[in-house]
């Protein structure tokens, strides 16, 4: 099946069009060599899982016993009790990249310890078994996770930190939207977060870039490489001009010019296609840019972005609701200011806040 440009889960260069997804974050592999645990975020659909999956296979490659595991199956679960079995049996299922010999036993070893206990257990026994070689634990998702729970998985990976590498994970990397400061002061119910516990262990908190206007041109040049079709100097330049090298954006606008707008291959892509292009998306409501207004629908997105967008109010740059707003990929920090993070956003979310308006308007 011929390549394509991806706007659905985690990207294959044997399928799709794509770049290096380690490309756009730090060395990570220098984290793992130290035995260091860490915290990836950065807003939806930039590529997290992608680089995360290929970090684990570098890692196994270079023979770490690495795994790339999501706790997304504990959402919505705040009690340990409920929240703990299921991170259990998700990071289990996802060991299936192993060879059979490098595998935990089934979670159920560890039934007939505390509950709150058995995933450090678990992850013991694990480390154990595999030794020497180091264990690396990459969770995604893990902002997923909320309440006593999350606090409950913090706690654990810290208490097994002093076991490393023999005892426990080598290195364990977090990663979702928001900041760990974040999500870990929703689960206090907004309270600040003591900055002794209950993760103190963790060595970095980084995020991943978008595309720079070079790297545009490079993905869509592949395009042209397997299919012959171009991209003309000025739709790789409105792509750009559009998404701010969004990933999702990006490949959104370039599938749809791809499929809907220019299906003969023997016909450019124009910068005119890229602005048709974006109407249709705005205009579809896709799910990356419905879940945008939705974010509108939390009042501390409300306030920055109103603030941001209508200009009627200062905004707070040291508050945490602004770092919240950036983390979710909505806010950038520009020469001006702070501005929505690319043209496409700017769009949908003035509409949104219209609309708000009008309707609140007797």
């Amino acid at each position: 099946m011929p390549r394509f440009f991806n706007t659905t889960g985690p990207c294959d260069p044997a399928r799709h069009y794509m770049l290096p997804a380690g490309r756009r974050l730090p060395d990570l592999r220098r984290l793992v060599e130290r035995e260091q645990y860490f915290v990836l975020h950065a807003a939806r659909q930039v590529g997290k899982t992608t680089a995360m999956r290929a970090l684990a296979g570098e890692l196994r490659a270079a023979g770490y016993v690495a795994v790339h595991a999501s706790l997304e199956t504990s959402q919505g679960a705040e009690a340990v009790e409920e929240a703990e079995p299921r991170w259990l049996w998700s990071i289990h299922r996802d060991t299936w990249v192993l060879p059979e010999a490098d595998r935990p036993v089934e979670p159920a070893t560890v039934d007939g310890v505390a509950p709150g206990a058995r995933l450090g257990a678990w992850l013991s026994a694990w480390s154990a078994a595999v030794a020497p070689r180091s264990v690396v634990l990459l969770l995604d998702e893990a902002d997923t996770v909320s309440g006593p729970a999350l606090v409950n998985l913090l706690r654990q990976l810290r208490s097994g930190f002093n076991q490393r590498p023999g005892r426990f994970p080598a290195s364990v990397g977090l990663v979702g939207m928001r900041d760990l400061r974040d999500y870990l002061t929703e689960s206090k119910d907004g309270a600040p977060v003591n900055p002794g516990s209950p993760f103190n262990i963790k060595a970095a908190s980084i995020t991943m870039r978008n595309f720079t206007a070079a790297e545009v041109v490079e993905l869509v040049s592949q395009h042209t490489g397997d299919t012959g079709q171009v991209f003309t100097p000025a739709a790789s330049a409105r792509l750009f001009e559009w998404t701010a090298g969004q990933p999702f954006l990006v490949n959104a606008l370039a599938l749809c010019c791809m499929d809907d707008l220019c299906p003969d291959r023997a016909v450019a892509v124009t910068a005119e296609h890229v602005d048709e292009a974006k109407e249709r998306l705005v205009l579809a409501r896709t799910t990356h840019l419905d879940a945008l207004a939705e974010r509108l629908k939390e009042p501390r997105v409300a306030r920055v972005m109103e603030a941001v967008l209508l200009g009627d109010e200062q905004v707070d740059y040291a508050h945490d609701d602004f770092r919240y707003v950036v983390d979710l990929g909505l806010v950038a920090r520009g020469t001006g200011g702070a501005e929505p993070a690319n043209r496409m956003y700017r769009e949908v979310l003035v509409r949104e806040l219209a609309y708000n308006q009008q309707a609140n308007t007797p």
